[in-house]
């Protein structure tokens, strides 16, 4: 966001931490706001979203080596995810109010069960929920491998990522989403103008090789089957 900020002076933005549930409530409510994170899709009532501006390969299940052992001797690798939910034998932590794209209808049609799945709120949900997967309140959650990255950087690194069979190569395009009002479109229109500028610019190709280095290709595909396509 620095360097939209920076593209964009005009707007005099200022930063907010929220849980996901009251981002998706403010977003309702029509306030003026932009998420930098967001998966790019079509517009809807509540968002209008920019061109990609990043790329994120797919969710997969981050778990304990113990519990790793345990899923690929049942389930294999990469994991069938309904199998996995439908086992019951594993607990799923995540944010509340987080979606997963693709595997969104799979962990709704598992919603009722009573077990299986435990919602944390608050702003610092995501770190806390790997607390949890350590601590064995919960077996494992479901995120980007940016997110082991991020726990390799910040503690031990105990974690391990397991790749999903229903997503397995399956690229999700990002893009900043705003709300879905005159002051949001406006504000999509000149982030898409400026955008040209902020691919090229050497803090946001910086940020990306920090939280994607794992991945080798990762400028390669962002570049030639993500940016050329717009």
């Amino acid at each position: 966001m620095d360097v939209v900020d920076e593209k964009l002076p005009e707007y005099g933005s200022s930063r907010v931490v929220m849980p996901q549930t009251r981002i998706g409530l403010q977003f309702e409510r029509e306030q003026n706001l932009c998420f930098p994170c967001m998966i790019k899709q079509p517009d809807n009532a509540q968002a209008v979203f920019s061109e990609s501006t990043h790329l994120y390969f797919p969710h997969g299940i981050i778990t304990t080596t113990e519990k790793a052992i345990q899923i690929r001797e049942e389930f294999g690798e990469p994991v069938r995810l309904a199998q996995l939910l439908a086992s019951n034998n594993f607990r799923l932590g995540h944010p509340s109010g987080r979606k997963f794209g693709d595997l969104q209808p799979i962990l709704d049609a598992h919603e009722g069960d009573d077990s299986y799945r435990l919602l944390r709120t608050g702003e610092n949900a995501t770190v806390a929920i790997l607390s949890m997967i350590k601590l064995g309140r919960i077996d494992y959650t479901i995120d980007y491998k940016s997110l082991k990255t991020f726990d390799d950087r910040t503690s031990n690194g105990s974690l391990e990522f397991l790749n999903i069979a229903e997503n397995e190569g399956q690229l999700v395009s990002g893009a900043i989403g705003c709300t879905n009002n005159e002051w949001g479109r406006q504000v999509i229109e000149d982030i898409n103008q400026a955008l040209p500028g902020i691919r090229q610019d050497p803090l946001f190709l910086q940020t990306l090789q920090l939280w994607f280095a794992n991945h080798d290709n990762y400028m390669p595909l962002l570049e030639e089957q993500i940016w050329q396509g717009q």
